[in-house]
């Protein structure tokens, strides 16, 4: 399937981001020509590279100029910090603004990378259709919920399928080192019964399922792409082993965690920095997001072949490799 790329004029948004850049890799590697859109940090890949807001008009219209396909991951991420209003504005207009300029350039096809976070509030012990009805709860969720109805709903040129991640991993990831740096530092706490359910996927397998929604999803569908199923006690504890610690950790309720977390979020917000206990980083205990993966399988053929234990030890030994953690 490499050959069917050469011929490609491929843009990337948020293409400095961790999954945007290992998706230039692999589309470079593919033989494809890319346009990278960028918001400020550099890219190192050898491609065409643009600095831009992905919801100015201006900026995209210059983007989308001549491409035939392009992959939308640029978004502003889950943190407390911005403004909802920012959310809004790059992760609701923006998509808009590139499906106009796109349609206006001529592009045949857009993947919008939306987010598991649109499903709300959860059990976290089912697992997650795309049909399922969204409840985002704060302010980022309902940004990429407009997004993605911005996205679904989009009736004209250029066609767009959708592809929605489970919770990503892979060596060089900051928002995932943070999990992990804090198991290897001896002491991890577990919010809850740890039971919520996961579905980690190996960053490569991602990116692959992208290319894939590129080539043959259906126009206005959506597909979720994840890994098994796990507990997050079971994650924590895969974790542990890869870096070599042994998987004992603390349970503290969520009822005493909370109080603190709020009050820490408004403390570090006023310094303008990020609080290390917040009620989103709770969520990952509190509101597991587990994808059903039924329909990429079946239509598309997709499989997620790194397991979870051989995926972390890549990411460990990747994290080594660039100084993040101790080496063994």
């Amino acid at each position: 399937m490499t050959d069917c790329w050469k011929s490609r004029f491929i843009g990337v948004t948020g293409a400095a981001g961790f999954i945007g850049n290992r998706l230039v890799h692999a589309l470079v590697e593919k033989g494809a020509r890319v346009r990278a859109l960028v918001h400020s940090t550099p890219l190192k890949e050898n491609v065409e590279v643009m600095q831009g807001d992905v919801a100015d008009a201006g900026t995209m219209a210059d983007f989308c100029r001549g491409l035939d396909g392009v992959f939308h991951l640029a978004t502003a991420l889950g943190n407390r910090r911005i403004p909802e209003s920012e959310f809004m504005r790059i992760n609701a207009k923006g998509t808009t603004t590139l499906l106009e300029q796109a349609r206006r350039a001529g592009v045949k096809r857009v993947v919008h990378f939306g987010s598991a976070g649109i499903y709300g509030r959860t059990s976290g012990r089912t697992l997650l259709k795309e049909g399922d009805k969204g409840r985002p709860v704060d302010a980022y969720e309902k940004s990429k919920f407009a997004g993605e109805q911005a996205a679904l709903d989009w009736n004209a040129p250029p066609e767009v399928c959708l592809i929605r991640p489970g919770w990503v991993y892979g060596e060089g990831d900051r928002r995932t080192f943070k999990l992990i740096s804090r198991i290897h530092s001896g002491f991890f706490f577990v919010a809850g019964s740890g039971r919520i359910l996961q579905t980690p996927v190996y960053v490569d397998d991602l990116v692959e399922a992208a290319l894939a929604v590129f080539q043959q999803g259906a126009p206005g569908r959506d597909y979720n792409a994840a890994g098994a199923a796990v507990t997050v006690n079971h994650l924590a504890g895969a974790i542990a082993v890869a870096l070599g610690r042994s998987p004992r950790f603390i349970h503290i309720p969520v009822s005493l965690l909370l109080p603190p977390a709020v009050a820490m979020e408004t403390l570090f917000g006023l310094a303008g920095r990020e609080a290390p206990l917040s009620r989103s980083r709770l969520a990952f205990f509190r509101r597991g997001k587990p994808l059903d993966t039924t329909r990429i399988r079946t239509e598309l053929g997709v499989r997620f072949s790194t397991s979870l234990e051989d995926g972390l030890q890549k990411a460990v030994q990747g994290y080594r490799d660039l100084g993040w953690i101790p080496g063994t």
